[in-house]
């Protein structure tokens, strides 16, 4: 099934802080179609902005993990993941 359609339309709304309602919910129809690290990682940044912590960092340790057991996944990508980890679960 098609993700990314959902994904990238969550994504630009989300960038660019458009009908956040509606990317809340092409971010949660791209996961329910493909649990992977953009769509996980995706997921993990909205909820982390709407103060949903817990779920946030599990989301993206999952992203994570998922993006490490996928050798064709971006390197880059998986760095600036664990950055926003670190930067989330740091203590203030």
């Amino acid at each position: 099934d098609d993700w990314r359609t959902a994904w990238s339309a969550a994504n630009w709304a989300f960038d660019n802080n458009a009908a956040p309602d509606e990317a809340q919910q092409w971010a949660a129809k791209s996961l329910a179609t493909s649990k992977n690290p953009r769509t996980l990682q995706l997921n993990a940044r909205i909820a982390q902005k709407a103060g949903k912590q817990k779920e946030a960092v599990a989301q993206l340790t999952e992203a994570i993990a998922l993006a490490k057991a996928d050798k064709e996944f971006s390197k880059e990508l998986t760095a600036i993941y664990e950055k926003s980890l670190a930067e989330w679960t740091a203590k203030k």
